[in-house]
């Protein structure tokens, strides 16, 4: 069994395309392949800027929130790398 992670399907189409032309993947018959796509969502980051909107007299969706999402997403993103 193999298992891997890419960020994008293209990325894990590459990766299987890579494995295929490896000594070990010419040699191995395919018999199951499976595609599990898993969101890593921000959910926890939406569930407090809801609230925060709200202080701030603003409101979900409006720049203020979409602008802090953004710097948020980003940070989230740049701290796992």
């Amino acid at each position: 069994m193999a298992i891997h992670f890419r960020e994008s399907l293209d990325a894990i189409g590459v990766a299987q395309d890579s494995f295929g032309k490896t000594e070990l993947g010419k040699s191995i018959e395919l018999a199951y392949s499976f595609l599990s796509i898993t969101e890593a969502g921000l959910y926890h980051i939406t569930a407090e800027l809801a609230p925060a909107a709200n202080a701030r007299g603003g409101k979900v969706g409006d720049a203020g929130t979409r602008a802090a999402l953004a710097g948020r997403s980003s940070a989230e993103r740049a701290s796992h790398r």
